[in-house]
């Protein structure tokens, strides 16, 4: 018995280093975290429970008998942010780039069917290359379940992904189809195919940024509803019910524009998403003034505690400057 615990905590000291040290040691030294060390950060103290933690690929062909590793690129499981459920899957670039096999897909796909039995909201921290090619159309196959757990989960439980990487091919297509992305500046991006492609294509030269980073997304295409220019701190973000936003530190009715408008926490630093665009400018309208394409605030209009939440979903609805 203490031999086959050995050989248990063996397989799990494995699992936890993924891709191995000197693949984490050069994550580390592009300023990006593990995808443990991301779940660690999001999610309550103590509160991680991982599943499939042992699951690795199928795949024999090309030499992949030979590269397994335990839990197959992706972290997956559940845990409480600010004590809520919540459900997320964290994938590792350290292993084969991030990159969906099959297995990796079935882990992904538990989750988020669970997450819809019990209501709890799906966090995504992707990093990924893409569809794993050495499985051909059983990797792509995943990438469609996961696809229609996403079309079935909508506007039945809040789907969220957080893009710490590059996200390229099909690896992009899915968090396009959730409720809200988070992009990180200079680290991660998202596009069908990269600049190397695009210059054998189309002789075009652009950089990766340009193409698919989080300033693009957020400013030009609409696909990120959160990205650099926004200004979120952490435990602020809430939900609503029946019209009421609640904050960490409960119901926060506030001013009308705040209730309605307003996703972030009762310092009034939250953020919107391009849906509500339409809503925001309304309540713009309300509390200042356009002049040469600037919104100037009326400093008569509701307290200054919403400044800060304001600037953030202009700048996020239009793209313009904010001043006070």
């Amino acid at each position: 018995m203490k031999d086959i615990i050995q050989q248990l905590e063996a397989k799990r000291e494995l699992a936890r280093l993924g891709g191995g040290q000197k693949r984490i040691q050069a994550q580390h030294a592009k300023g990006k975290l593990t995808a443990r060390e991301r779940i660690e950060l999001l999610l309550d103290a103590g509160t991680f429970e991982e599943w499939d933690m042992f699951v690795e690929h199928r795949c024999n062909d090309f030499g992949m008998a030979e590269q397994t590793v335990p839990g197959d690129g992706v972290v997956t499981g559940y845990g409480m942010i600010n004590g809520r459920l919540a459900f997320v899957f964290s994938q590792d670039f350290t292993v084969l780039g991030g990159s969906l096999s099959e297995a990796h897909a079935e882990k992904i796909c538990k989750i988020m069917d669970q997450a819809l039995k019990v209501g709890a909201p799906v966090i995504g921290l992707n990093d990924s290359g893409g569809a794993r090619i050495q499985e051909g159309v059983a990797s792509l196959g995943g990438y469609a379940e996961i696809f229609q757990r996403n079309v079935t989960a909508s506007g039945v439980i809040p789907q969220i992904s957080l893009i710490m990487g590059p996200s390229a091919g099909g690896a992009v297509y899915s968090p396009a189809l959730t409720d809200f992305i988070f992009m990180v500046k200079d680290s991660s991006y998202m596009f069908v195919t990269g600049p190397e492609v695009v210059k054998t294509v189309t002789h075009e030269d652009v950089t990766a940024e340009e193409l698919g980073g989080a300033v693009t997304h957020s400013t030009i295409s609409g696909v990120c509803d959160y990205g650099p220019h926004g200004k979120m701190t952490p435990g602020t973000v809430g939900f609503f019910s029946e019209g009421t936003y609640y904050g960490p530190q409960g119901p926060d009715v506030g001013d009308s524009y705040t209730a309605t408008v307003q996703f972030g926490g009762p310092s009034g630093q939250g953020y919107v998403t391009m849906a509500e665009k339409a809503v925001a400018k309304d309540a713009l309208d309300k509390v200042g003034v356009f002049e040469n394409g600037v919104f100037r605030r009326n400093p008569d209009s509701p307290g200054r505690r919403n400044q800060d939440g304001f600037e953030a979903l202009w700048e996020h609805a239009a793209g313009r400057e904010m001043v006070y």
